[in-house]
């Protein structure tokens, strides 16, 4: 479908290797088209899931056309990888509870998300250009990324992040909890997520000095 491809064509702008599952007769063409792997088979099965390395994966993209399918996938999926990221669909804005009980991490309705875009673009136009060039991966000018902390004990501004890298920490999430334009003393924890504004070359360098 329509958020399938445009998932799979974002991921292989980021260079992230994925696999396709889908049973459609349309599968080979596509994959072929986008030079990656796939398993045309019923996602719900586990076989299938399992054929596609769900064991080992990173990340599972759900985005049929029916809630009731994206559960059963969510469920199937948590069981062969309890450590595994979900991001699904949601057919329906009453479907979102129901998908995150399931075991998605995040579910999301496009229709929702599709309107306040909208209302956005009126409010706010070049806010909105900006992070759609930011949050658009593969784009060498302008990137947002997150960086894991690996060894803690030191602060962003003996780091000289900016210094070093020119890129910018917008902001440090610590247990879920965001810490907008942080302050250069602030220590650092092994786990710390930053969120990260520059180029892919500089983000490069971000990930060197923090990432380990």
């Amino acid at each position: 479908g329509r958020g399938g491809g445009e998932a799979a064509a974002e991921l292989t702008e980021s260079g992230v290797p994925f696999v396709v599952v889908d049973p459609g007769p349309q599968v080979p063409a596509f994959c072929d088209a986008m030079k990656c792997p796939y398993v045309q088979a019923d996602a719900t099965e586990d076989s299938a899931l399992i054929a596609a390395g769900i064991k080992r994966a990173k990340g599972l993209i759900v985005t049929t056309s029916s809630d009731a399918t994206n559960l059963y996938v969510i469920l199937s999926a948590r069981l062969l990888n309890t450590d595994l990221l979900i991001a699904s669909r949601a057919v329906d804005d009453a479907s979102v509870p129901k998908l995150i009980r399931a075991g998605a991490n995040r579910a999301i309705s496009p229709y929702a998300t599709g309107g306040r875009r909208l209302a956005h673009v009126m409010l706010n136009p070049r806010v909105v250009d900006f992070l759609e060039t930011a949050l658009t991966s593969g784009n060498k000018a302008l990137n947002i990324d997150d960086v894991v902390v690996v060894n803690g004990g030191k602060s962003i501004e003996s780091l000289q992040v900016r210094a070093r890298s020119g890129a910018t920490v917008l902001a440090v999430v610590r247990d879920g909890q965001p810490m907008p334009n942080p302050r250069g003393d602030l220590q650092l924890s092994a786990g710390d997520h930053l969120l990260v504004l520059g180029t892919a070359e500089q983000l490069k360098l971000v990930e060197q000095l923090i990432g380990g």
